[in-house]
């Protein structure tokens, strides 16, 4: 920013008549008192019964953390649904959890114990009441959008002396019908002669706004920008959160620099708890000046101090970004007096009117001040919250006029009678915010009567002042977070990762690794670029033949050799030399990924952090062999890792990385129609000084030649991420293989009546068309309350987020839905074009390109359970709504499914969720949030039946290194399990302890038990020890043996061999492990991957860290802990 002008006004600075204007910190005095008088007149002013009450009680909410929780939790989940009957269970679940607060009257508690008592069996009756106090509650906060009633509050303010701009509240804007329908409604009041102004948030007038298409976002919010400036009213471009910012400020400036709208005077916000705001009013002050040289009108700029600090900490803490705001009040306040400051220069206000928007009576005091004492006081606007604080609105309005402001400017909610819920956001973000111990208004009311409080905001006032030229000006976001990093053979220019083991990694914290902050210019611009200027990387080397199949794997048997050899801290190194190598070549990776593997931007770049944090968090867990000391560890060898296309970077990363941090050499075969950027990890790994004969990465052609790879005597394990079929068919080339699969998924995200409908869509949608469906995490299915479906607000919300997606090719950065892979095939062929008994298009897809790679997605109506869109995985742009009559049927059909990789739910209440999650069957479960994009460490992924073959192991979680190799004890260990149970396998884990997001990795007991075969042969005492295990972890067991054990005495299935895998193999047998103490033949294993049996067949180990994973189902459970950013 240089030196903008931005130091404190001089004695002269400012004078319009030539003598000397008063310093703004003389002024300091006489504002403490005028906001002692304004407090002491406001005080003394009648008001009526409703504001008496509802001051009292934001009087008590102050000091009452449980009265303003029960009161949000009030507002946030009894207020929203439309079916009586649902908030009727909420609130009497809310009044049972939590009880009625003793800071509410006397009345007020007993009407709720017995609407809480009452609802549940007279819904209907009881319901309309509560709802209608609540309405009436809300009424001084928000008006009643209706023409009648919003023309009479209008001229009611008017002849008060009041001017009041308006900020139509609705839905979340999903899609363009919304959007639209918004905009013409904001223009339709523009055009009433009763209103004078408005204010907008951009993504209320537009659906989709994307910061990575910066250019085109701009230029559709001016198409609607445009409409609403030729009202020829005042309209305000209210700001969200930090990542609009800029596309705030460009669309404001280029709109308003159009020819015919240079007599509008536009009105802009600038929050002061954003850093960036100085450098945005100076540069909308300079603009506004040349705009005003080339005969256009002046501009408005409404300062606040900002009313989204919660959500850009919750923005901060989920991404790992640099908290945009100040993190300080202290901070905050002296920004804005700074902010104050600059504008009320007389050489600025000429061309910027100033908006002061504040209920401090201090902060107001002194810029009324500061502009009469500059002569600029006609270009000043007092703007408060309406219904907030209308005595103290009276006398500073009064006031103000005195002076030669005009009248104050009331900031006026609007909602339509039957769009309720549609305020109750607003309701709650305004509770919160105003309720906070910090926050002025808090405190409004009793300063007149309290000299302590009056005393401390005094105080504050003036250190602000004294201050506001201290805090940084230079924005927070753009600073990347430093990740952690290491020297490795990149840096050091060593031959081998042994001779670089002098600086190893010393930082055990894992943090992951931020994503692309695309608010900022630079981050955003070096993506764009590198997909522009792309240019394809060398061309990977086939293996052509069986015998150069048979080269490569004895190749890595050299590499593999040497580097088991290697010690955990060579690893470590080697990994961190990966992530940092990684972290580097973003922009190339995104860009190849889109132009190799169809991946758009926003997908591409959460892909290379994830590759990132694989390299980093296995590096971490290779502390495992160090902290299990009653067993030794000896890796697999050679490790195949077979990778797919959808994510064609951090899959393979990961399982080579991890392959590689347990002590394998690695053959990475990546899918044929992402060699490109598999070629491009080559070239990482070569960087960053992985061995050429330690990750090689080859074509392998998908004929013999696979088969021989996969089939090599020499390879220990493959790890595959592809369908349930490609594992069982690699299982039954070679049964004995070691096969770490994770397969596929038919995912479902259950929608309660209960939910909040307008995140519960948006997620929904994110999880079923985010890459095109094309995730085996993807939403296929949306289980929804038959209740909610009826109402007619999701079905309409749901079609028109999905008309709206963009969809194009990967290399447009505006592209949410880019191309499939190739042209639809077998399910996802059917699943476009043919609809089943009972079914309808909400959405019908529709092809875009004439290859049929690019599809306007499809919403199909009417899924029945048990149909074939219910059970099939399609793996593409097709979401089917099924219509269940409660959450327990919903689940029961989301469970059906062979498979259990993710599912979803999205429910405000307490009760449906720890319901939920403990009756769902999948591997990774989400609650208010999409299913799909599972973080490294926080959300470890994998599934469970179908979803998963081998040991279960979940990628990025802590027992996944520990999973590539074999486990042996030490030779005279004692069992060690219950000691494990307590002090590991029996937690909840959650190592990211985020405060926004609950984050639990937990082992769940199997639900179908286990069956322990003997073969008659092996030591007794592991039988001994296989049923100990099971003990401890609570799993029923089922024992077979051919005759009875001799010191065993327990119910015994006793059966030969042959009867044994009849069982097994017809299903009559179908527990979720079979734990083999004997040696499997390969008829078994096949039937085992046939019935979705986990074998077991290792020695059972006394190490009670490793063998209790034999006997869990790992799973991670994520869960948005928050509400607007409030902590849940």
């Amino acid at each position: 920013m240089g030196e903008v002008d931005r130091g404190r006004s001089s004695a002269t600075d400012g004078a319009q008549d030539g003598g000397a204007a008063p310093d703004p910190d003389a002024l300091v005095p006489a504002a403490v008192e005028l906001a002692r008088e304004l407090a002491a007149r406001a005080a003394a002013l009648p008001a009526g019964r409703r504001e008496l009450r509802r001051e009292a009680r934001l009087a008590a909410l102050v000091g009452d953390e449980a009265a303003k929780r029960f009161t949000f939790l009030l507002t946030d989940r009894v207020a929203r649904p439309d079916d009586h009957g649902v908030a009727a269970r909420q609130l009497h679940d809310l009044v049972a959890d939590h009880g009625v607060p003793t800071a509410f009257p006397a009345l007020d508690r007993i009407a709720l114990a017995a609407a809480a008592r009452l609802g549940p069996r007279l819904p209907g009756l009881v319901m309309p009441l509560v709802t209608s106090r609540l309405r009436r509650e809300s009424q001084g906060v928000i008006v009643d959008g209706a023409a009648g009633p919003l023309a009479r509050h209008l001229e009611r303010r008017r002849h008060q002396g009041f001017r009041s701009n308006l900020n139509l509240l609705g839905e979340a804007v999903l899609g363009e019908e919304e959007a639209e329908r918004r905009a013409l409604a904001v223009a339709a009041h523009l055009a009433s002669p009763a209103v004078t102004h408005a204010s907008v948030k951009l993504s209320s007038i537009t659906a989709n706004l994307s910061v990575a298409a910066f250019e085109a976002t701009v230029e559709r919010v001016r198409d609607r920008l445009r409409m609403l400036y030729r009202g020829g009213r005042v309209l305000t471009l209210d700001m969200e959160e930090y990542r609009d910012l800029h596309l705030t400020l460009e669309a404001f400036r280029r709109t308003l620099d159009e020819p015919d709208l240079a007599h509008i005077e536009g009105g802009i916000v600038l929050q002061a708890y954003l850093p960036d705001a100085f450098e945005a009013l100076v540069g909308l002050t300079h603009w506004a000046t040349e705009r005003r040289a080339r005969g256009g009108a002046a501009i408005k700029v409404r300062l606040v101090k900002g009313a989204n600090l919660a959500m850009e900490r919750v923005e901060a803490e989920v991404h790992g970004w640099p908290l945009a705001t100040y993190g300080s009040k202290a901070e905050v306040d002296a920004n804005y007096k700074r902010l104050l400051e600059w504008a009320l220069r007389p050489e600025h206000a000429a061309v910027v009117r100033v908006g002061v928007g504040s209920h401090n009576l201090f902060d107001l005091a002194w810029a009324l001040l500061l502009a009469e004492s500059r002569g600029v006081a006609e270009r000043v606007d007092v703007e408060m919250l309406e219904g907030m604080a209308n005595r103290q609105a009276q006398v500073v309005a009064e006031r103000a006029r005195t002076g030669g402001a005009r009248d104050v400017v009331l900031y006026t909610p609007v909602a339509q009678r039957h769009d309720f819920r549609s305020a109750v956001a607003y309701l709650a973000r305004r509770l919160d915010e105003n309720t906070a111990p910090q926050n002025f208004l808090a405190h409004l009311h009793r300063l007149a009567r309290d000299p302590g409080a009056f005393e401390e905001e005094r105080r504050r006032f003036e250190a602000a002042v004294a201050a506001r030229d201290e805090p940084t000006a230079v924005p927070h976001r753009g600073r990347r977070a430093p990740a952690a990093t290491a020297s490795g053979p990149a840096a050091t220019g060593a031959a081998s990762p042994a001779e670089a083991v002098a600086a190893p990694p010393t930082d055990d914290a894992f943090a992951n690794e931020p994503d692309t902050d695309l608010a900022v210019a630079a981050e955003r611009g070096a993506l764009v670029e590198a997909v522009r200027a792309w240019r394809p990387p060398p061309p990977l080397p086939e293996a052509g033949s069986l015998a150069e199949v048979d080269e490569v794997v004895a190749t890595a048997r050299r590499g593999a050799k040497r580097w088991a050899a290697s010690t955990l801290a060579e690893r470590r190194l080697l990994l961190h030399a990966v992530a940092d190598e990684l972290g580097r070549s973003r922009a190339g990776a995104v860009a190849t990924m889109a132009h190799d593997a169809a991946k758009v931007l926003v997908e591409g770049d959460p892909e290379v952090s994830e590759a990132v944090d694989f390299a980093r968090y296995y590096a971490q867990t290779t502390r495992l062999f160090e902290e299990v000391t009653d067993a030794t560890f000896e890796p697999y060898g050679v490790v195949v890792v077979a990778a797919p296309w959808n994510f064609p970077l951090a899959i393979p990363a990961g399982g080579a990385l991890a392959a590689l941090a347990a002590g394998n050499a690695v053959i990475l075969k990546p899918a044929p129609e992402a060699e490109g950027t598999a070629a491009f990890l080559a070239g990482v790994l070569r960087r960053a000084g992985v061995p050429e004969d330690l990750v090689q990465v080859v074509r392998v052609p998908e004929d013999e030649r696979g088969r021989r790879l996969v089939t090599h005597p020499e390879v220990g394990a493959v790890v595959l991420t592809g369908s349930w079929e490609t594992a069982a068919r690699f299982a039954d080339w070679r049964p004995g293989l070691a096969l770490h699969a994770e397969t596929s998924g038919k995912n479902a995200l259950v929608v309660t009546a209960s939910a909040d409908v307008d995140l519960a869509v948006r997620d929904v949608v994110r999880s079923a068309f985010s890459h095109a469906g094309q995730k085996c995490s993807a939403a296929s299915l949306a289980i929804v309350d038959a209740r909610l479906l009826g109402s007619g607000s999701f079905l309409r919300q749901l079609a028109d987020a999905v008309r709206s997606l963009p969809t194009g090719p990967a290399t447009d950065p505006a592209s949410v839905v880019g191309p499939l892979v190739g042209p639809p095939r077998g399910p996802l062929d059917r699943a476009l074009h043919h609809l089943g008994p009972g079914e309808s298009w909400l959405v019908e897809p529709r092809p875009l390109d004439e290859e049929g790679l690019l599809w306007a997605p499809g919403v199909r109506l009417g899924v029945l359970a048990g149909s074939w869109f219910h059970r099939t995985e399609c793996f593409g742009p097709v979401l089917g709504v099924m219509a269940a009559d409660s959450l327990e049927q919903a689940t029961r059909w989301q469970n059906e499914v062979a498979y259990g990789l993710t599912g979803g739910l999205h429910s405000l209440a307490e009760h449906d969720v720890a319901w939920w999650l403990e009756h769902v069957e999948v591997g990774n479960a989400y609650v208010n949030k999409a299913m799909t994009g599972a973080v490294v460490a926080r959300q470890p992924f994998g599934g469970w039946k179908r979803s998963v073959v081998g040991p279960g192991a979940k990628a990025g979680g802590p027992n996944y290194v520990a999973s590539l190799g074999t486990w042996r004890d030490v030779p005279g260990a004692a069992p060690s399990y219950e000691r494990w149970w307590r002090g590991h396998v029996a937690l909840e884990h959650d190592p990211a302890g985020l405060r926004s997001e609950r984050n639990v990795f937990r082992y769940r007991r199997l639900p179908r038990g286990a069956l322990v075969r003997w073969d008659g042969v092996a030591p007794e005492g592991q039988l001994r020890r296989a049923l100990d295990a099971a003990r401890v972890t609570g799993t029923e067991v089922e024992l077979s043996a051919p005759h009875q054990p001799a010191s065993l005495r327990r119910t015994v299935t006793v059966e030969d061999d042959a009867a044994f895998l009849e069982r097994v193999a017809s299903g009559h047998a179908r527990p979720d492990r079979l734990r083999l103490l004997g040696t499997a033949g390969d008829d078994l294993r096949r039937a085992c991957v046939a019935q979705g049996v986990a074998l077991f067949d290792q020695p059972v180990l006394a190490s009670g860290r490793i063998e209790l994973l034999r006997w869990v189902r790992e799973q991670a459970v994520s869960e948005t802990r928050h509400r607007y950013g409030n902590l849940l």
